[in-house]
């Protein structure tokens, strides 16, 4: 799926991970370093740091790979779905 630039720097909400600011680690870099909870992230992502959100995904898609893959009983099927669901969790 989606992974977290670590290189990159401050960006606003819509610019994405990797651009450069200030010089400063993104939100998401930050939180990754330092074990800020989920709940924090998903402000970010809401207010449109997409890099708070690839963590999020990073975080949470083998869950959810795993859980539809309980449902479904297939492979293939199970990732279509866990990728529906985290996609869809972004546009909430």
């Amino acid at each position: 799926m989606h992974a977290l630039t670590r290189a990159g720097y401050a960006s606003g909400p819509g610019t994405g991970p990797g651009a450069k600011g200030g010089g400063t680690l993104t939100a998401a870099a930050q939180a990754a370093e330092l074990g800020v909870a989920d709940s924090y992230l998903v402000d970010r992502a809401r207010e449109g740091y997409l890099d708070a959100y690839e963590l999020l995904v990073q975080r949470h898609s083998a869950m959810a790979y795993r859980v539809a893959l309980r449902l479904t009983g297939d492979h293939h099927d199970a990732q279509d779905v866990a990728q529906e669901a985290l996609i869809a969790a972004w546009r909430t």
